[in-house]
């Protein structure tokens, strides 16, 4: 458990880190990005920041950091929620039209119940998650992409998944 959460510690340092990163070039560039998921490597949804990180003519590099749940209350009724958080690297290529690639880990702190004695236990986990598709982003700061985002659960069980994002460039 000391290496996941030394690893986790790792994750968030380098993600706040990239996320603060400037490039004095692309000062005019709307760089911050406030989304929402449907499907992909926030489970069932999620809320998400985005930052873009570098332009290199149309290539562009971005970090995102999310939140979501899928569960407010425990099995006996307690507030006790399951925590995931989708970090991640985007690339993408385009204009207004983008291709989209992102690699990225979820961390997810699940509730569950210990088989000995059925008192609710928490279990951290990394996952490791992909996007490929299709991502649209205007000038004005409308965005939304489409693709396909697997997740690779506990570093063991491949799962497939789609995602839909909604959201807004400032």
């Amino acid at each position: 458990m000391k290496k996941e959460t030394g690893f986790i510690i790792f994750l968030l340092l380098l993600v706040s880190n990239l996320v603060v990163a400037q490039n004095s070039e692309n000062e005019k560039i709307k760089k911050n990005l406030l989304f929402i998921d449907i499907g992909g490597p926030g489970g069932y949804g999620s809320v998400n920041f985005g930052y873009q990180i570098k332009k290199i003519n149309k290539l562009k590099i971005s970090s995102r950091v999310g939140l979501a749940t899928y569960h407010l209350f425990d099995f006996n009724n307690n507030f006790n929620p399951d925590i995931i958080i989708p970090l991640g690297i985007n690339v993408y290529f385009g204009s207004k039209s983008n291709i989209d690639f992102e690699l990225g880990q979820t961390i997810s702190s699940i509730v569950y119940a210990e088989k000995n004695n059925y008192q609710p236990r928490r279990r951290t986990r990394l996952n490791t998650n992909f996007f490929i598709g299709y991502r649209y982003q205007s000038k004005k700061g409308f965005l939304y992409k489409v693709g396909y985002a697997p997740l690779i659960e506990n570093q063991k069980i491949f799962r497939h998944w789609a995602s839909l994002t909604i959201g807004y460039n400032f």
